[in-house]
């Protein structure tokens, strides 16, 4: 059998030239439809970003006045506790010191007095204290001393250099003394 070909080649040529030219077409068509989606789809994330960044940004402009607030109310709270504190602490002192008054008022002989006392306030309610007192004889010194010893309320008693000065009949000794008193507990 013969076949006979009553088209020409030309024509056919054509035919399969356009549709290689269609096949292109379309697939640069298809291209740019998805190329144009996608540039369409980042451009929308793109403006929605930037939208949802002005509404969180004009929440924080809004959160800003009550988050200076706050700052401010810190500053006062910290404030008005060391002042608090300051205020304990004066209270706890005052409790302290008349018993530390009464301890040392019994501590003393009756031929001894003080010139000045003079106190720091440390921790746990111990008062350090230096004193500057006159006796009548060496041995009131002694026995002032020997008492704040075997007293437990009163440690690390330092007595300093004395001095003795008058006559005979009326003599004085002078002397500084040193010594820590532990409060009792409350």
């Amino acid at each position: 059998m013969i076949k006979v070909n009553l088209i020409p080649p030309e024509y056919l040529a054509r035919q399969k030239s356009r549709t290689q030219t269609l096949r292109i077409l379309a697939v640069v068509a298809l291209s740019a439809v998805a190329f144009a989606g996608i540039t369409v789809v980042h451009i929308t994330g793109a403006y929605e970003a930037e939208r949802i960044i002005k509404e969180k940004q004009a929440k924080i402009r809004s959160l800003q006045a009550q988050v200076d607030k706050v700052k401010e109310l810190e500053a006062a709270k910290a404030s008005v506790k060391a002042h608090l504190d300051a205020l304990n602490d004066l209270l706890r002192a005052r409790f302290y010191y008349p018993y530390f008054m009464r301890d040392m008022a019994k501590s003393l002989a009756n031929s001894v007095w003080l010139s000045s006392v003079m106190t720091t306030l440390g921790e746990g309610g111990k008062i350090d204290f230096n004193v500057s007192a006159h006796a009548k004889n060496g041995d009131d010194v002694a026995a002032w001393v020997n008492t704040l010893e075997n007293n437990p309320r009163f440690s690390n008693v330092t007595l300093g250099q004395m001095s003795v000065s008058g006559s005979e009949q009326e003599q004085t000794v002078s002397f500084p003394l040193k010594a820590v008193y532990t409060a009792p507990v409350n």
